[in-house]
C-alpha cells in the first residue's frame, strides 16, 4: 500500500510539472507573438519614415561644399561671436540660367539670417552690381562671383566682403521660380499701377499664354506674374527691384503657414528638384518650423542701404562702390 500511495504522489507530481511545463511554453509564445509584433512595427515605422524622407528629398540637388573655414574666408573671431547665439546665416542665391542647371550670375543675392532661438528672420538682400574684391579676379560685380567659382566663392566673397559667417547656401534657378509658386497656390503681393504695367511687359518674355495681371494693389500673382514682378528694373532701380524680390519670398513664407502639413510635404517633394543646397533634409525641416511657427518675425534689409556713401560710375560698369567698414557694420 506504502509503494501505490508513493507511486500516487509521483504521479501527482509528475502530472503537476507537466501543466507548468506546458504553461511556460505557453507564456513563452506569448511573449514571442508579442515581440514578433514588436518588430513588425518598427520595421513597417521604419520603412514609412524612410518612404516619407525619400518622398520629401526626393531630387533634392545636394552640393557639399568645405567645411573649412578659412576657405569659406570666415574669420575666426566672428565665428565665435555667433557660436551660441542660434542664428543660422544661409545665402540665398538666384541664378538666371538658360539651362536647367545651377550655373551662370546670381542676380539674386539674399543672406536669411535664422535665429532658432527667437523665431525670427532677417532677409538681408545685396545689389547685384556692388563692387567687392573677388579672390583671384580682382575688383568685380558681387554676381560674378557664383559664375566664377560657384557657391563656395560666392560664401567666400559675401563672408570676406562684408564680414560675414556663412556656411549654408540654397540656390534655385529663377526660371523655376514659376513652378515653386505655383506649387506653393500663388503669392498675394501689394503692387503699384506701374509696376502692373511693367510686370505685364515682362510676361511676353515668359509666356504668351499666361494671364496678364489686370487689376493693381493687394492682388493674387501665379508663379509666371510673381517673376515677372521679380525682374523689373527698368521702371526705377536695381534697389527696388531688391525689395520686389524680397516682397515675393516673404510672401511665401506667409503662404506656407496657411498650407496644411499634408500640402506643405507636398510642396516640398516638389520644390526639391528644384533646388541646390548643402544642407541636409533634416537641417531643411528644422529650419522650416521656424520659419511656418505664428508670431515669426521677418525683417527685411537691404545693401546698400539709405545710410550707406555709394556711387556708381558707367566707366567701372556701373559698379556700386562703398566703404567697406561702413557696409560691414
Amino acid at each position: 500500500m506504502a509503494n501505490n500511495k508513493h507511486n500516487n504522489s509521483d504521479m501527482y507530481s509528475d502530472g503537476k510539472n507537466i501543466r507548468k511545463h506546458k504553461k511556460k511554453k505557453k507564456m513563452s509564445r506569448k511573449k514571442k507573438v508579442i515581440l514578433l509584433v514588436i518588430v513588425n512595427v518598427i520595421i513597417i515605422l521604419g520603412l514609412l519614415l524612410f518612404l516619407l524622407y525619400e518622398y520629401l528629398a526626393g531630387g533634392l540637388n545636394r552640393r557639399e561644399i568645405t567645411k573649412d573655414f578659412s576657405k569659406l574666408g570666415i574669420d575666426s573671431s566672428m565665428n565665435e561671436q555667433i557660436t551660441g547665439t542660434g542664428i543660422v546665416n544661409i545665402a540665398l542665391f538666384g541664378v538666371d540660367s538658360r539651362k536647367d542647371t545651377f550655373t551662370g550670375l546670381s542676380d539674386s543675392i539674399i543672406i536669411a539670417s535664422i535665429n532658432r532661438k527667437t523665431g525670427s528672420v532677417k532677409l538681408t538682400s545685396f545689389a547685384r552690381d556692388t563692387q567687392v574684391d573677388l579672390e583671384g579676379y580682382g575688383i568685380q560685380k558681387i554676381n560674378a562671383a557664383y559664375s566664377k567659382g560657384g557657391p563656395e566663392l560666392a560664401i567666400k566673397t559675401l563672408n570676406q566682403n562684408f564680414k560675414m559667417n556663412i556656411q549654408d547656401y540654397v540656390t534655385i534657378n529663377m526660371r523655376e521660380l514659376i513652378k515653386v509658386i505655383d506649387v506653393a497656390g500663388g503669392v498675394t503681393i501689394d503692387i503699384t499701377e506701374d509696376e502692373r504695367i511693367s510686370a505685364n511687359d515682362i510676361m511676353r518674355e515668359i509666356s504668351n499664354n499666361e494671364p496678364r495681371i489686370k487689376k493693381s494693389g493687394t492682388v493674387l500673382l501665379t508663379g509666371a506674374q510673381a517673376t515677372a514682378f521679380c525682374r523689373i528694373r527698368h521702371l526705377d532701380s536695381d534697389l527696388y527691384r531688391m525689395d520686389r524680390q524680397k516682397k515675393v519670398l516673404e510672401a511665401l513664407f506667409a503662404k506656407a503657414k496657411t498650407l496644411s502639413l499634408k500640402k506643405l510635404a507636398e510642396t516640398v517633394h516638389t520644390i526639391t528638384p528644384m533646388v541646390e543646397t548643402n544642407l541636409e533634409l533634416n537641417d531643411i525641416l528644422k529650419l522650416s518650423k521656424v520659419l511656418t511657427i505664428d508670431g515669426t518675425k521677418i525683417e527685411s534689409l537691404r545693401f546698400p542701404h539709405k545710410n550707406t556713401k555709394y556711387q556708381s560710375s558707367a566707366a567701372t560698369g556701373w559698379l556700386i562702390k562703398y566703404d567697406l567698414d561702413e557696409a560691414s557694420d
